[in-house]
């Protein structure tokens, strides 16, 4: 209404939907987490990296989510259970409801095509991109630079990140 009135800019409801979407995704994750049947950690170690509009902090009305799930957790059964916790969570975000679907949620930007629906873990993601000085996969590389991870999360994805890359690779806002 504020912005019908011309109280509000575009860009300051962009700013608004983007930073109502880190919220929902920040509050979403203990509630899935806590809501699965098998964990092994009380916090799971899992951050969300958003790409497209919610990344540029552009985020429309109708805009989806374009997310990447990245956890660094060494145990055996991690892949297994940060993937059911993407699935939950993508599902939790997507479903339809009487009152209608909170977010279309696209997971095409993964680094591969077989991690699509499964959370990526931190290390290789890292290494892949720390290949861009040697001209390796700079596509994903370029993608992980100009994405965002969601607030809440990213002290985990940075702090990880350091032990993996080169201190010149990491450089916080």
């Amino acid at each position: 209404v504020q912005y019908l009135a011309g109280l509000w800019t575009v860009e300051a409801i962009s700013d608004e939907l983007s930073a109502l979407a880190d919220t929902v995704l920040a509050a979403a994750i203990p509630e899935v987490w806590a809501d699965m049947p098998k964990t092994h950690l009380p916090q799971p170690k899992i951050a969300i990296i958003g790409y497209g509009k919610l990344g540029g902090k552009e985020l429309g009305y109708t805009s989806d989510l374009d997310l990447v799930y990245v956890y660094d957790d060494p145990h055996p059964d991690a892949p297994d259970i940060y993937g059911r916790l993407a699935s939950r969570l993508t599902n939790w975000l997507s479903s339809a409801t009487g009152a209608g679907t909170l977010y279309d949620v696209d997971l095409r930007y993964a680094p591969t095509v077989t991690a699509a629906f499964w959370p990526v873990q931190l290390k290789p993601l890292i290494n892949t991109s720390a290949k861009v000085r040697g001209h390796g996969n700079i596509n994903h590389s370029v993608a992980l630079a100009l994405s965002v991870a969601i607030p809440i999360l990213a002290a985990l994805l940075i702090s990880c990140a350091k032990k993996f890359s080169p201190a010149s690779a990491i450089q916080p806002n």
